[in-house]
């Protein structure tokens, strides 16, 4: 299930995606930038609580300090597959996941679905912060993923 946040969501707590393909400094400040746009969308109905987000290098804790001092969450809870394993937990600590955009999901349409389907197995909403986006549902994002994906 992939939708805007709305009143039924309000007092949620939220687990934070983000992913970014940039390195070092720029990859941080992309990250916080991601994780901005989630908390001006959330507009104080929704609190963020968990932090998930991978790069195309490893995540140590030198990109958690970057991450943290360029304004981020000191708090780093794992990549996808640690947020995965989270998702049928009793106690996750959260609801939805948001996102700045449904394609920091990812941009392949397999691995998109599976990850939608992952969340939705276990009842946990996909947000984005993407206004652009709001009022669309999983088919009209999907079919535009799978038609840049090739």
């Amino acid at each position: 299930m992939i939708r805007p946040a709305t009143p039924d969501l309000a007092d949620k707590r939220l687990a934070f995606w983000g992913y970014t393909n940039r390195r070092g400094a720029d990859a941080a400040l992309d990250l916080v930038r991601q994780l901005r746009r989630c908390e001006d969308s959330c507009d104080g109905r929704l609190s963020i609580t968990h932090f998930f987000y991978e790069l195309p290098i490893e995540v140590d804790g030198g990109v958690v300090e970057a991450v943290r001092d360029a304004g981020g969450p000191s708090r780093y809870d794992g990549g996808w597959d640690a947020l995965a394993d989270a998702l049928p937990a009793d106690g996750k600590g959260f609801e939805a996941i948001v996102c700045a955009g449904f394609d920091r999901i990812s941009r392949s349409a397999d691995r998109f679905f599976a990850r939608q389907q992952q969340a939705s197995a276990h009842g946990v909403a996909l947000l984005s912060a993407d206004t652009r986006a709001f009022g669309r549902d999983v088919e009209d994002f999907g079919y535009a993923v799978w038609c840049t994906s090739g």
